[in-house]
């Protein structure tokens, strides 16, 4: 357990790297971008990426994940050139989808583009939109074979490569060429083109022309129930931004709000790139190996106890800086965005342990039901964000995702149930829930006000209170988990390259 725990921790350490590299050029640029755009700006292309990422589903068809397990699991032990049928496989058909999606979208630009920006003048982003989408989508199943091999330090490169791109094509299309918001996509096209041409050349050796239709049925298999699941993710993440502008007032407030929330999105996009990202690429590369040996549902458990753990420390972090983030970042038009951050937080963190809490799905090849629990999470979001958003805007929204995802974990722990029973320890869950709300109370029960006039010193006083009930709940979290973080830190490598 110790071992596999370390294994993940260290290539979680170096995929965040990746992750902050790889996604963070739209953190990075918040300052700037916040004051150079709107809300409803930030709101059009928000819209727009949701657009891309429903047809990278599409045209994917989870063959990154497909050939992820066709390397660790099915066959395992063979070096993984020998797995060149099934990786040539997999991109070949990618990029045949993503040729054919991306043709449609080009064609069909007059009469998309005014349902995402409102106006028409925009059609010639759409066919940037449908580059982005080849390069993303092919990119993926290159990468596959690296991530399978673990080598991470590669990953966090090809990263750094992209940022860079990424972060070039922003300053000049925003700063020279005064784009606006179409800064934002055409920096992700510089991005995509730059991840295709790197990944070649490092994924190289891995990589052969050819197609095997044996090897596409193999992969489709196990791969396509995933379409309709990461759709129902995708939509279950959009509905919020959906119903937001649906049931505004008019169009440009369902925009503004949009973007507030897409900022509050924004400040949860650190624990996203320096933890659960990176956490989500590793995870396959380590649960397929403890799926072979003796104790691996004990193995599970203490996983998930664990992830659950840090998760609430990071959601009492979000909610408690989020409004000093605010003011550090952005503009007072975007300081409303504050209090859906801790929402968002425990949003994102239930959806990463979701990760955990399938596996017996992916072994036990049960993917038929992994869009069944999105399909009713997504209903359940939709039926909450029709009762809370009109009462309690961006926040309503934030809470019913929330709730929505919690209510997809416990379906999850639910159906599996019969065919991979974990025993997971709702004893160490309750204590941790319990301290978790108890630390949270602390700081509206002391009348920091009445002890210091000073604005900056309740605020530093503020700030310092936080600390210590944070580190508070860690040590109670290094207790409760048995983590031994001295072991842990002085462990060796353990053979991740």
């Amino acid at each position: 357990m110790n071992l596999h725990f370390h294994q993940l921790i260290k290539g979680t350490g170096i995929l965040s790297l990746a992750g902050i590299m790889e996604k963070g050029v739209a953190f990075i640029l918040l300052p700037l971008y916040t004051r150079y755009l709107t809300p409803a700006d930030y709101g059009a292309v928000e819209l727009f990426l949701i657009l891309l990422a429903i047809m990278d589903i599409v045209v994917s068809q989870g063959m990154d994940s497909a050939v992820m397990k066709r390397i660790l699991y099915d066959k395992g032990g063979q070096p993984i050139e020998a797995y060149r049928p099934a990786i040539s496989t997999g991109i070949t058909y990618v990029l045949c989808c993503s040729l054919m999606a991306g043709t449609l979208m080009i064609l069909f630009s007059g009469r998309i583009a005014p349902l995402l920006f409102d106006q028409s003048g925009y059609t010639k982003l759409l066919a940037f939109g449908a580059g982005i989408l080849l390069c993303q989508a092919t990119y993926k199943v290159m990468a596959a074979p690296l991530r399978a091999a673990q080598k991470y330090a590669t990953v966090a490169g090809i990263s750094f490569i992209i940022f860079c791109a990424k972060l070039a094509g922003n300053l000049i299309c925003l700063l020279y060429l005064d784009a606006g918001f179409a800064s934002l996509i055409y920096g992700s096209f510089c991005g995509g083109v730059v991840s295709v041409i790197v990944t070649i050349f490092f994924a190289r050796k891995y990589l052969a022309w050819g197609f095997d239709r044996d090897e596409l049925r193999r992969l489709m298999k196990f791969g396509f129930p995933l379409i309709f699941s990461a759709i129902g993710f995708l939509l279950l993440s959009a509905t919020d931004r959906i119903l937001l502008k649906t049931l505004a007032l008019n169009a440009h407030v369902g925009l503004a709000h949009i973007g507030l929330y897409s900022i509050a999105a924004k400040l949860v996009f650190v624990a996203n790139a320096l933890a659960l990202t990176p956490f989500r690429s590793a995870w396959p590369t380590v649960y397929y190996r403890i799926a072979r040996e003796s104790g691996a549902k004990q193995t599970f458990a203490n996983f998930a106890l664990r992830f659950f753990a840090l998760g609430l420390l990071a959601t009492l972090a979000a909610h408690w800086f989020a409004p000093s983030a605010l003011v550090l970042l952005t503009t007072p038009e975007f300081y409303a965005a504050a209090p859906a951050v801790g929402f968002l937080m425990a949003a994102l963190i239930l959806f990463a342990l979701n990760d955990i809490l399938k596996v017996g799905m992916n072994i036990e090849a049960r993917t038929h039901l992994l869009p069944i629990r999105v399909a009713l999470a997504a209903t359940l979001n939709v039926i909450l964000g029709v009762i809370m958003i009109p009462r309690w805007g961006i926040v309503g929204a934030a809470a019913a995702t929330m709730i929505s995802y919690l209510f997809m974990d416990a379906f999850t722990i639910w159906a599996c149930r019969n065919f991979y029973r974990i025993q997971y320890d709702w004893w160490s869950v309750g204590k941790l829930s319990v301290l978790a709300a108890a630390l949270f109370l602390v700081p509206s029960l002391v009348p920091l006000h009445r002890m210091v006039q000073d604005p900056l010193h309740q605020m530093v006083l503020d700030l310092g209170l936080k600390c210590v009930l944070l580190g508070i709940f860690l040590l109670a979290t290094l207790h409760i988990t048995k983590i031994d973080l001295t072991s842990l830190l002085r462990r060796s490598p353990g053979g991740i390259a």
